[in-house]
């Protein structure tokens, strides 16, 4: 029960910081849509000052930084989810040792039932035999007893009958001796047997004692059985749980490091900072291109469909940005806006199939 409180604790933990992150990330994502509608009002009007528009793409650009803290805490977030998992998958193979060790307890403990079993029944079928053998040496004792009255009346009749009776005298006292030799035998044997039957009785009483001990063993292990079964079972829950709500925080840090990424192209168009475009990255260094091509994306999920779609679309990105950055320091306008589109295109495509790629995740 510990493990399951400390892992609906963690669980819940990272639900709530999940719930937190997402909702700054949305706030930043509404005010950078209520900047950008904004800035295309205020270009609208015929009257609107050079200047003016300039430093409200400024003031847009600097509500990006919320952007970027909400894509650092979601990231931070997701990486300790991933890191959760796996601390996780280990609890569960510790867990499943664990069943594994108490089924053993359980199949052994019923090998000793089933042997208790069996020798108190041989134990039961001793005391009937014993009983037996009572009831023998009380019929000997009776026969004794009868054979001795019948040598003691002979004796006295041998003695009635004087020098004539003298032989048969002698043969009714060696039959009376040896009635008496026979009594005492049988009683010899009734004091074995009782003696038999008392220890028998006692080992009988000490077998009901360990099958008593190992019904409570069986019982207790059942209990645990069940235990590490339903925090097994509820591991498996949480796994995937923190595995979704893993994925679900990379996809939406991905997400957001698309939106930082061409907020940065429009930062360099805007402010004409249009040299050393080498330090925007490419689509294969971006935190994107590094999970898709080596990191977790192609190890775990390179066999989902939407997987092997992200990889146009997300170059395509990168591309467009960059030609429309060089477009901008050559000074052609025209092409610097039909390459932003084309980027804003790409880029929501590649949020749509991030956003199925989660969907096949979950």
């Amino acid at each position: 029960m510990f493990f399951s409180k400390k892992l609906h604790a963690q669980i819940s933990h990272y639900e709530n910081e999940i719930l937190k992150i997402n909702n700054e990330k949305e706030a930043a994502l509404q005010e950078n849509r209520e900047l950008k509608q904004l800035l295309s009002e205020f270009s609208d009007k015929p009257s609107a000052d050079l200047n003016d528009q300039k430093q409200l793409c400024l003031a847009w650009i600097k509500g990006n930084n919320l952007v970027t803290n909400a894509r650092d805490t979601i990231a931070k977030t997701a990486e300790s989810l991933h890191s959760e998992k796996g601390a996780l998958s280990e609890s569960m193979g510790v867990f499943d040792q664990t069943e594994q060790a108490v089924n053993i307890i359980l199949r052994k403990v019923e090998v000793i039932q089933s042997s208790s079993n069996t020798c108190n029944d041989k134990i039961e079928d001793l005391l009937s035999v014993s009983k037996q053998i009572e009831d023998f040496v009380d019929i000997i004792g009776g026969i004794s007893d009868q054979t001795n009255l019948l040598a003691l009346n002979a004796a006295i009749e041998a003695a009635r009958a004087g020098e004539a009776g003298r032989g048969f005298a002698v043969v009714a006292d060696e039959v009376r001796n040896l009635a008496k030799k026979a009594s005492e035998a049988s009683d010899n044997i009734a004091s074995l047997v009782k003696q038999i039957a008392i220890k028998t009785g006692e080992a009988s009483h000490d077998i009901q004692n360990v099958q008593n001990t190992s019904s409570e063993v069986v019982a207790s292990a059942e209990q645990i059985r069940c235990g590490v079964t339903q925090v097994v079972s509820l591991s498996s829950h949480m796994k995937h749980v923190i595995q979704s709500s893993s994925s679900d925080a990379f996809i939406q840090t991905v997400k957001l490091d698309h939106v930082i990424w061409k907020n940065a192209v429009y930062d360099r168009i805007i402010t004409g900072d249009l040299h050393n475009v080498n330090s925007l990255s490419d689509h294969t260094s971006c935190r994107l291109g590094q999970w898709y091509f080596t990191g977790d994306g192609h190890k775990d999920y390179k066999h989902l469909p939407s997987y092997s779609r992200i990889a146009s679309p997300h170059e395509d990105v990168h591309k467009q940005g960059l030609a429309a950055v060089e477009a901008a320091r050559i000074g052609d306008m025209v092409m610097t806006a039909d390459h932003l589109m084309k980027m804003e295109q790409a880029s929501s495509t590649v949020a749509e199939y991030l956003t199925q790629l989660n969907a096949e995740l979950s």
